[in-house]
């Protein structure tokens, strides 16, 4: 065992120091920095329907500034009411939409989008038009959980229509680059992960621990996690594709027991701030004795911890001063790992700290461009970096000097037990 301890701490290491990847928007694949789009446009008009809140801000910023675009149509895509994506196909919407260039936009992927999607783009092939797809999923996640492939399956078959499948989601490969740097043949054992409360919200409150763990498997199965509850799919899917490689076990918590895997998470109130030790539903203080007992609960031959934008600058500034607080108390500085979608200024960062940015630099300064040359019905083949069932699948994320997050996706396929 400890000669296979040797070989993941190195593999770490070089996994940090010679990184592989890196968010650098500015280093796009190399032949279309250099490609000209020929003029004029093939497809001047653009048609635009998105379900993101912020949509109307690319409209204006973005496509309204495209040179050579005689017209942009824009629409919003509501959860409810007239303007679902529903109503809008059965409405005939689509149907007049001929010869264009079509941006459809879904940062919030659902099931039941799939054969809708399938129909909209038949619909959209048929009159001609040019498809972007911009999706905020990503793919693999796409898919039901036990799937290993990207070809056997229904539910991304609305790909095939595809000119251009521009995924950004990279919330999703910054967890799975987290966790394989800290595998150990297909499985974990001896680490403790220290959450911030982004990972789980109202959770805390309504739901006990450690018995929300347990019923994994039938949220799971009831579809409940999909694509939006961050811990469940993001943290303890992991955790069951490792119990199901090592077989005999049908209880995650009984597994992480015997593995010693422990997770904590981070809260905190108008009174205090706390970690909760989710496998036993244990509250331990930042401040006074209680810190010393956390020390001693989280103790582990790794520690990691992992932390999001998502709840804002004066809480992220609260969780760092609380990891900075246990490195000093401990004389351990572990590696902290932070998803930056909002572009917070990290001001108490410590010394290992990697932080990954979202998509707002790609989607105002380099996704033009990439929309531009579509108009221009261009070669995209330069934009195809990541895999997937479209023929051209583009993710911001670019190989550089510096990175470390991984250029691809796993399948973790998970079978009924």
């Amino acid at each position: 065992m400890k000669n296979t301890r040797k070989m993941r701490t190195l593999a770490l290491t070089l996994a940090l120091c010679l990184a592989l990847v890196c968010l650098a928007p500015a280093a796009l694949v190399c032949a279309s920095t250099d490609l000209e789009p020929p003029e004029p446009l093939v497809y001047e008009n653009i048609y635009y329907f998105s379900d993101y809140y912020y949509a109307s801000n690319f409209y204006n910023q973005v496509l309204l500034n495209i040179q050579g675009v005689s017209s942009v149509h824009f629409e919003q895509i509501e959860f409810e009411g007239l303007n679902t994506l529903q109503n809008m196909y059965s409405l005939g919407v689509f149907n007049n939409v001929e010869d264009s260039l079509v941006i459809m936009e879904l940062r919030s992927m659902s099931q039941e989008n799939y054969a809708l999607l399938e129909d909209v783009f038949d619909v959209l092939k048929t009159n001609g038009c040019k498809i972007m797809f911009l999706n905020g999923v990503e793919e693999v996640k796409m898919l039901p959980m036990w799937q290993s492939d990207f070809y056997s399956t229904f539910s991304n078959r609305f790909l095939r229509y595809v000119d251009i499948h521009v995924n950004l989601d990279i919330f999703s490969v910054f967890i799975d680059t987290i966790f394989e740097m800290y595998e150990d043949d297909k499985s974990m054992d001896s680490v403790t992960i220290l959450l911030d409360g982004s990972f789980l919200w109202s959770e805390l409150s309504y739901y006990g621990f450690p018995w929300y763990i347990e019923g994994w498997e039938y949220r799971a199965n009831a579809n409940d996690y999909y694509a939006g509850d961050t811990f469940d799919y993001h943290i303890l899917r992991y955790i069951r594709y490792y119990m199901q490689e090592a077989g005999g076990y049908n209880s995650l918590l009984k597994f992480m027991e015997d593995n010693n895997i422990k997770i904590f998470c981070y809260e905190k109130n108008d009174y205090d701030d706390y970690y909760m030790n989710l496998l036993t539903g244990e509250i331990y203080h930042t401040d006074g004795r209680d810190s010393y007992e956390l020390d001693e609960a989280a103790a582990n031959e790794f520690v990691f911890a992992i932390g999001t934008s998502f709840r804002g600058k004066d809480y992220v500034d609260e969780w760092m001063n609380s990891l900075l607080e246990y490195m000093e108390r401990e004389a351990w500085y572990f590696p902290v790992y932070f998803y930056n979608g909002n572009d917070l200024t990290v001001d108490n960062a410590p010394s290992e700290f990697y932080e990954i940015h979202g998509t707002n630099y790609f989607e105002f300064n380099i996704l033009p461009d990439i929309i531009r040359a579509l108009a221009c019905d261009a070669d995209m083949s330069v934009y195809d970096n990541w895999a997937g069932r479209c023929e051209v699948t583009h993710k911001p994320i670019y190989e550089g000097e510096g990175g470390w997050l991984n250029m691809y996706m796993r399948f973790l396929p998970i079978l009924p037990i």
